[in-house]
């Protein structure tokens, strides 16, 4: 039976932290699914008053959370990821933090709202844990506004929520009373915006009112874009058409996260079955939740490798060149200088020139990995891969032989893969 899975100790007590110490925050959005961003299935959506940024970081760094930081197109002004870990359960937690409330259309978000004010001065503790949420009747305010604004004119829809949207405000719909969101709505808005508001409070499936309702919203608050609406949708449509080019032939794009210290190197040491390559490989999976990492295959074996190096252990059997291949080519060449009148046969020169030029083909193919692997880490991804122990020299480079490697002065040869 699988264990049960709680909510992240150091998310817990980070937000007990920020009670304590008077920082001024709430979790803004979609608090109906609070559960999976406390147990790493989703994110967490944390607004921080601005003049409390300081003292929000001092105890997100006190409870293990990590800064990261996204792809330049995906990045966005005044908008934070922290990254934290309960080593206890071995979970990962997603902050994303604002401060400025911010939507908008996917991988753009151009629009900012000026409700810093009314949403920290009312916010409520949540039923279940000890955390700051939004005001239900201004988060469903807040649920129309982000769904009108997060539809692209390229994206034809006949329901005003999505699915998940519509999840939200069943939810929050028993948790607010009318005449309190026409206060807000009003206060938030002005008349003409708020009163068609209400309406999609009462009939959330009235498509008329919802397009005047998203046009008068951008016409209103354009003067706090990052960037016009026509201009929004372009960069949208271009990045939804690059993403989708991407995927159709094969090449993956970077949608994650970079620590922001810069790339790392893991590798995993042992001898042949002690679980390098399984260990590698789980823990590739699991940083890659939110975080740029792959596992890269270093030997020649059995593992995923280039075309051309698939093609030559198909050409010599299911294994690589083995040592006990080359052993025995050490023997026969032994018993030749002690006996100089016995010579090579034509089929044993054959063989070990095969075996010769397929070791130097591994090394070469190994030196470019390396390369590689260090290309991708100076551009800021994790890579984890597993190296046998009598082997580890080959990844395990000092500052002094990776220069020696940048200058090509390695010598390869008689390294075994």
């Amino acid at each position: 039976m699988s264990k049960e899975i709680r909510p992240a100790s150091n998310a817990l007590k980070l937000f007990s932290d920020w009670n304590e110490n008077g920082v001024r925050y709430c979790h803004w959005k979609s608090n109906e699914h609070l559960f999976p961003g406390l147990t790493g299935k989703t994110d967490l959506d944390i607004f921080i008053n601005p003049s409390d940024v300081g003292l929000a970081t001092q105890f997100m760094i006190k409870n293990n959370y990590k800064m990261v930081i996204s792809h330049s197109w995906k990045r966005y002004s005044a908008v934070e990821d922290w990254i934290g870990l309960d080593e206890e359960q071995m979970l990962q937690t997603h902050l994303h933090v604002h401060y400025k409330l911010l939507t908008g259309l996917k991988n753009v978000k151009e629009q900012y709202f000026s409700f810093n004010k009314i949403v920290l001065d009312n916010i409520v503790m949540h039923d279940t844990y000890n955390i700051q949420i939004c005001n239900p009747n201004i988060e469903i305010i807040l649920l129309f506004t982000r769904a009108a604004l997060k539809k692209s004119s390229f994206t034809r829809s006949r329901n005003v929520l999505s699915a998940d949207a519509m999840k939200e405000y069943e939810y929050l719909k028993r948790r607010t009373a009318k005449a309190d969101v026409e206060e807000f709505a009003h206060q938030m808005y002005p008349a003409s915006i708020a009163e068609k508001l209400i309406t999609l409070y009462n009939h959330p499936d009235d498509m008329t009112v919802y397009s005047d309702f998203r046009n008068n919203l951008i016409q209103t608050f354009r003067f706090l874009q990052s960037c016009n609406h026509a201009k929004a949708e372009q960069i949208y449509f271009r990045r939804q058409l690059f993403y989708k080019f991407r995927k159709l032939i094969g090449k993956p794009i970077r949608l994650k996260k970079k620590p922001v210290t810069g790339g790392k190197l893991i590798s995993f040491i042992g001898v042949d079955g002690a679980g390098k390559t399984t260990l590698a490989t789980f823990y590739a999976k699991w940083l890659s939740w939110k975080i740029d990492c792959r596992y890269v295959y270093l030997g020649t074996g059995d593992g995923k490798s280039s075309l051309l190096n698939r093609l030559k252990k198909k050409i010599v059997g299911s294994k690589s060149v083995s040592a006990s291949m080359v052993k025995k080519e050490s023997k026969m060449e032994h018993e030749c200088n002690q006996n100089s009148k016995k010579k090579w046969s034509f089929k044993q020169k054959i063989k070990r020139t095969i075996a010769n030029i397929i070791c130097l083909s591994n090394d070469k193919y190994k030196y470019k990995t390396i390369k590689r692997i260090y290309r991708l880490v100076n551009s800021g991804e994790i890579i984890i891969n597993d190296v046998q122990s009598g082997r580890a020299n080959l990844i395990a480079f000092t500052d002094e032989a990776w220069q020696k490697l940048q200058d090509e002065e390695i010598d390869f040869n008689g390294i075994l893969p």
